[in-house]
């Protein structure tokens, strides 16, 4: 069933980026930090598919600089959604449209992973290409996650640490990968030329992607046109009604956001949260990627990006 949607889901990015003051390589550096996200490419003349070294991880192949096997992608995906991407790919290619596609990854548990497919037609000749981002969903759970650096003795050197807020408790865990540190790297291929404006055009297409900035020293905090439509609140120039948006969270995440802010300021460091928010008379979950920075005149501030979970459905979408 092919359905027509207008959604209003194309966020102008340009002007959303403008009201934060935030870069595409900053917001290349939010998508990444905490999963896995790969870049692609279809080669449309030759059916040659290239693959990141996450996108390759994501779906267990080895990481290469040629490309991968088809078919060895494809018995790593659900039966129902192979079909369904097939049908997906034919229709895009025919209409030289965008597409996305929600689809689920098998594990090496037996167990099934979500992970969601973004597309995006290049004229190139003969035949053109796509280029596109891939990445998996996270669990919608309650929690936050700060990577700070420390260090483990006087005159050491520093080492990355994952502080891990869950409902009012706190633990810290050594991270033997900083993958942060490695985003460039698991995102570079030969083959696939992917500059950071097209990544951010990918992130955002097909949802409602917002940004905030919260000024360290005065608390103030500001939100992009998209993230107060994402919160269900009227779009303000100046600073937000953090009351207001504290009183709509889940009493049982209120504390988790609040420290999760605290800590990432203190430790100037990256963070992310998921926590459930009001709307009407139900909750919906959301998340919060930030990092800390200096501005010009040398005061700190936290910077990211706010999106919402999307439902674990094999979907297919096209755009023009």
């Amino acid at each position: 069933m092919l359905l027509a949607l207008n959604d209003g889901v194309e966020t102008p990015l340009e002007f959303d980026k403008a009201v934060i003051g935030i870069a595409s390589s900053e917001i290349v550096h939010l998508a990444s930090a905490f999963r896995r996200f790969g870049v692609l490419k279809i080669d449309l003349s030759s059916g040659s598919m290239y693959f990141s070294p996450d996108a390759c991880r994501m779906h267990d192949l080895p990481v290469t600089s040629g490309p991968i096997e088809v078919a060895d992608l494809f018995s790593q995906l659900h039966p129902e959604d192979a079909e369904r991407i097939f049908d997906a790919f034919d229709t895009a290619t025919r209409s030289r449209c965008g597409w996305y596609f929600n689809f689920r990854i098998r594990q090496k548990d037996g167990s099934w992973r979500w992970a969601r497919l973004v597309e995006r037609y290049i004229d190139t000749p003969p035949n053109g290409e796509f280029i596109g981002i891939v990445y998996e969903f996270l669990p919608p759970v309650p929690t936050a996650e700060i990577r700070i650096r420390q260090v483990d003795e006087p005159g050491g050197e520093k080492t990355l640490c994952r502080l891990v807020f869950t409902g009012k408790t706190t633990c810290i865990q050594r991270v033997e990968e900083p993958l942060e540190d490695q985003a460039a790297e698991r995102l570079r291929h030969p083959a696939i030329e992917v500059g950071d404006d097209d990544l951010a055009e990918l992130i955002s297409r097909h949802r409602l992607y917002g940004f905030f900035r919260q000024d360290i020293e005065s608390g103030h905090c500001y939100f992009s046109q998209a993230a107060y439509q994402i919160y269900g609140l009227p779009y303000t120039s100046g600073p937000a009604n953090l009351a207001e948006m504290i009183r709509r969270t889940h009493p049982d995440d209120v504390c988790l956001v609040s420290s999760a802010f605290e800590a990432a300021a203190r430790h100037k460091a990256m963070f992310h949260i998921v926590h459930r928010y009001a709307r009407t008379t139900s909750y919906k979950t959301l998340r919060l990627v930030g990092n800390y920075r200096e501005t010009p005149d040398g005061r700190g501030e936290l910077y990211g990006s706010i999106y919402e979970f999307y439902d674990n459905l094999s979907i297919v979408g096209f755009s023009s």
